[in-house]
């Protein structure tokens, strides 16, 4: 059971990681189209 639960959280982590490093991503473009224009 306890195998079970570490891999729920690892897969959450992992989940919350790419959506921290995606949403910089767009907000990172966002930006450098505003400092272009």
């Amino acid at each position: 059971m306890p195998n079970t639960g570490t891999e729920a959280s690892k897969s959450s982590v992992l989940l919350g990681a790419l959506a921290a490093v995606t949403g910089i991503g767009l907000v990172a473009k966002r930006r450098k189209r505003d400092e272009e224009e």
